[in-house]
């Protein structure tokens, strides 16, 4: 593929990991200024179907009655199940609190696993931000490894966007939440590998907003980059690629190789897409999110290739803030007046100062104006008046 050329095959053995470098250079060239590419190529990569790998399938659910112990808490009722393990509401005797507790299924994972597990879920219970969910405790009770965590009352993303589309402004401001959210969990060294509206909860609060909370932490993975040592690095290695839901998926899980935060990046692209137009990005509305700015920043973070989105999730957060606060986008492309409205925007104060005060000089102006004329015609009415006229001399 040549830049400025389009070329379907070329997209398909990328996606399959079939590509020469200098090929996949090619269309990495190409599909920055082609959005119908880039567009196909998301496409594709989420069409994909994901081979299972061996033990890869869904195991049973866990049954525990109500009343079963685990550690301390006592189970109370099912909340509900995913991939990796079943979620009920338990009691927390010791601080007098409702929990919610996740239990693993048995036998889907080793003991070189679970102890991994329960490391992970020690250092995301270190992760204390009001847009992720707090994990109190995490062990292991006989065959069972549990997550106990902060209890979300309101409903899943997933939920709300099932009753109709979201007012722009509040799916900006849960966009934001979730985003500063995961850039606390990155912050702690940790990858989040499933974010998807199925793991976002939404909150009312007693002010009113509403609260974003990025949960189900199941599956998060040490970052590659901050693992501590070789053996950690190898265990995030071998659990990173492959896991997570394949329409959420960066094209390098797709691939099953390794991945780091930037693919949970790539995952809240995708979600907040979703969550902006009520559907999941597809080739043929890509461009039509609401507003160029935002669409250029879900663009951003839907990237194909790592380097080409946000570095961070701080990063993304913060552009986000830019757009909420009418700034200027970093991920936009503006024309001259374009840059015009930002400066306007961002000066409203001194605008509106400035306008006032030029209606008011403008206002004077003219009244002077008005004063000079009437005094003029004063004085043309009073020349030409008789009694202004010199007496005439007597014969």
């Amino acid at each position: 593929m040549t830049t400025g050329s389009c070329n379907p095959d070329a997209l398909v053995r990328m996606v399959t990991n079939r590509s020469t470098p200098a090929e996949m250079e090619s269309v990495r060239d190409h599909i920055d200024d082609c959005h119908a590419c880039g567009a196909a190529l998301l496409a594709l990569i989420q069409g994909s179907n994901r081979q299972a790998a061996p033990g890869d399938e869904p195991a049973p659910d866990v049954t525990l009655p109500t009343g079963t112990k685990i550690g301390r808490f006592t189970i109370v009722d099912v909340l509900g199940s995913g991939n990796m393990g079943t979620v009920f509401t338990a009691e927390d005797p010791r601080l007098e609190r409702t929990v919610a507790i996740k239990v693993l299924r048995a036998g889907r994972v080793d003991d070189r696993h679970a102890n991994r597990l329960q490391r992970e879920a020690k250092a995301m219970a270190q992760v204390r931000h009001p847009n992720v969910v707090t994990v109190y405790e995490a062990g292991q009770d006989a065959d069972v490894i549990y997550v106990a965590m902060e209890r979300i009352v309101g409903p899943t993303l997933r939920a709300v966007l099932a009753k109709g589309a979201i007012p722009s402004a509040r799916a900006l401001d849960w966009l934001v939440q979730i985003a500063e959210g995961l850039a606390a969990v990155h912050a702690a060294g940790l990858v989040h590998r499933d974010v998807k509206p199925d793991n976002i909860f939404i909150e009312e609060g007693d002010d009113g907003r509403a609260r974003a909370v990025l949960g189900d932490l199941g599956l998060a993975a040490r970052d590659l980059d901050r693992a501590t040592d070789a053996s950690e690095a190898s265990a995030s290695v071998t659990t990173t690629h492959g896991v997570g839901t394949p329409a959420y998926m960066a094209p390098e899980q797709q691939r099953r190789e390794p991945a780091d935060r930037r693919a949970d990046i790539f995952a809240l692209g995708v979600t907040g897409w979703e969550l902006v137009t009520g559907e999941r990005p597809r080739s043929e509305d890509l461009d039509n999110a609401p507003g160029p700015e935002l669409a250029a920043i879900l663009r951003k973070a839907m990237a194909f290739a790592p380097e080409d989105r946000y570095r961070t999730a701080t990063e993304l957060a913060a552009d986000l803030r830019h757009l909420q606060r009418g700034q200027r986008v970093l991920a936009h492309r503006y024309s001259v007046l374009g840059r015009m409205r930002l400066a306007v925007r961002a000066h409203r104060a001194v605008v509106i100062v400035s306008v006032i005060a030029l209606t008011i000089l403008v206002g004077a102006g003219v009244a002077a104006v008005g004063r000079i004329l009437a005094e003029a015609d004063r004085a043309d009415v009073h020349v030409s008046s008789p009694s202004a006229t010199a007496p005439t001399s007597r014969r």
